[in-house]
């Protein structure tokens, strides 16, 4: 038996639009039969439990639209434990979530354990997270910097150099005084970037902030190339420009240890993906340990091929559970697999 949580990053891995989906994969790749009821509990599941014979797989609907799995309610959670006889925690993406199935039910199990593929993560995290300052490296890319900004504040003062690209870095750049301020997006953190900016300084952190932007203009029929001071409202910055790309590669080479967070362009075009590919093959080289993060970073990466990914230490399932525990916060996941029967 299995229980699904559809929807995290985790099972969106598969590429799978749907359970139905994700039994179909799991047949086809494993060789098995599987069968999807209807319901989590009831007759009909205890049924199909007790019919399962060797090479057939019993996966449960998506437990996160059940209420008691979001109440994280006990009755619920020793429902689901008297049809199991062991846990497996493989869903690292999950381990942050206060809920029965991720925080109740492992307790309630005398065999329980941690899943290769979430131990794995975990311990790239870890080494992440003991870094020596002069080892490590952050990129930060994608759209919006108020989804990232707390996280880099409590790091500020443990990072060797924080690269800076996406649409987020014109929020930095105007907050230095590099760009016109009607081209933030995000104007309501000025004050915050600013701070930030000034932290920055004190702490003596190699902070990096593109000095060229690729953008698209209205009327334009290719994207250009232009300096931050030359930005208007009316153009959409798709990537990072080549000298910024540049250094920033340069720059990140020197350590040892990186986090890449967030695409460093406009993905959905190939026009913005030039400096995303450029990074990702600094990820792939053995001189450096990195690690991945956010969905639209990994679903970039996903997308190429194999062979363009080999070398990259771990592409993160989980973005809110890493970040919790980047965060320090603890995992109610991994702490009830920890706990006493």
């Amino acid at each position: 038996m299995v229980g699904t949580r559809f929807g995290a990053e985790g099972v969106a891995d598969t590429g799978a639009a749907s359970l139905d989906e994700l039994s179909a994969q799991l047949s086809e790749k494993l060789g098995v039969e599987v069968f999807l009821p209807d319901e989590c509990l009831g007759d009909a599941v205890v049924r199909v439990l007790n019919q399962l014979r060797p090479g057939q797989i019993c996966i449960l609907p998506d437990l996160s639209r059940e209420p008691g799995e979001r109440s994280n309610d006990e009755r619920f959670a020793r429902a689901l434990a008297g049809n199991a006889d062991a846990y497996l925690g493989d869903a690292f993406a999950s381990s942050h979530l206060e809920q029965a199935s991720v925080a109740r039910l492992p307790q309630l199990l005398p065999r329980r354990a941690l899943g290769v593929d979430a131990r794995r993560e975990l311990a790239e995290l870890t080494a992440l997270a003991s870094a020596a300052r002069e080892s490590l490296g952050w990129c930060l890319g994608g759209r919006r910097l108020s989804d990232k900004l707390d996280l880099v504040d409590r790091w500020l003062p443990r990072l060797g150099t924080l690269c800076v690209g996406g649409q987020l870095a014109v929020t930095l750049l105007v907050a230095a005084g590099k760009a016109p301020e009607d081209a933030s997006t995000e104007p309501e953190l000025a004050a915050r970037t600013r701070s930030l900016l000034a932290r920055a300084r004190d702490l003596e952190l190699e902070l990096i902030l593109p000095s060229d932007l690729r953008v698209i203009w209205e009327g334009d029929p290719e994207p250009r190339v232009v300096l931050p001071h030359q930005l208007v409202s009316s153009m959409r910055v798709i990537d990072v420009g080549p000298e910024s790309a540049e250094r920033f590669c340069q720059t990140l080479g020197q350590r040892s240890q990186l986090l890449w967070w967030g695409p460093l362009g406009d993905t959905s075009s190939n026009a913005g993906t030039s400096s995303s590919r450029r990074l990702l093959e600094l990820c792939t080289g053995p001189e450096l340990r990195s690690v991945i993060l956010g969905k639209d970073t990994g679903r970039f990466v996903r997308a190429l091929p194999a062979e363009a990914q080999q070398g990259v230490a771990l592409l993160c399932t989980g973005t809110a559970a890493a970040c919790a525990f980047l965060s320090g916060q603890r995992l109610p996941g991994l702490e009830a697999l920890r706990a006493r029967h």
